[in-house]
């Protein structure tokens, strides 16, 4: 289901184009934007459960697809990021989901990064899954859980990720980031859950 109607800032579904409570009050808002250009809703989720959690890599191109035909996109960036997973998860699952994404919009950094000088994130250390995680929990669980390797001072920053919950994944991340000296931070992914409870 498309997500019209969104929180123009964090992307929450049914919120008429207006922002949303918590995107009312700006200094609660770390990312600059996020763009969902889809409700996670029972199909969302079927597509993302046998892409992640059945292995079936090719659907990062379905995935790619939908997000590139939808009436939204990224706004500019300087260089594009996907959101990391730790060494020992990524090796389990056989792949970042995210990484995948990326690769299958072939998305890439602005023409003045060399290829050889681009940034990238890092997950320093594990965190149990999300799924089913309180909001709080998740916040806690991904404290000091990523680091930025190079430079990415005065560059506007695009995350990819396959879904955004609550939020907090990406609070990690673009707290890093700001850390390193990111001028702006945007998410870029294929669904927002229609609530700040969590959903995958």
């Amino acid at each position: 289901m498309p997500n019209t109607g969104a929180c123009p800032f964090c992307a929450l579904p049914d919120c008429r184009g207006a922002p949303c409570p918590t995107c009312q009050r700006p200094r609660s808002r770390l990312l600059d934007s996020i763009t969902a250009p889809y409700v996670y809703e029972p199909h969302i989720a079927w597509l993302i459960t046998r892409w992640k959690y059945e292995k079936q890599e090719h659907l990062a191109a379905t995935a790619a697809r939908l997000m590139r035909t939808a009436s939204v996109g990224p706004p500019p960036y300087d260089v594009v990021l996907a959101t990391p997973m730790h060494w020992w998860r990524e090796f389990r699952r056989g792949f970042n989901q995210a990484e995948a994404l990326r690769a299958a919009l072939g998305l890439a950094g602005a023409g003045a990064i060399a290829r050889a000088s681009q940034p990238r994130l890092v997950r320093t250390r594990a965190t149990r899954g999300q799924a089913g995680a309180t909001r709080n929990q998740r916040h806690t669980q991904l404290r000091h859980a990523f680091a930025v390797r190079g430079c990415v001072r005065d560059l506007s920053v695009l995350l990819i990720d396959d879904v955004c919950t609550t939020g907090a994944t990406a609070n990690a991340m673009v707290t890093v980031l700001r850390e390193a000296g990111a001028r702006e931070v945007h998410l870029w992914c294929l669904a927002r859950t229609p609530t700040r409870s969590p959903a995958s």
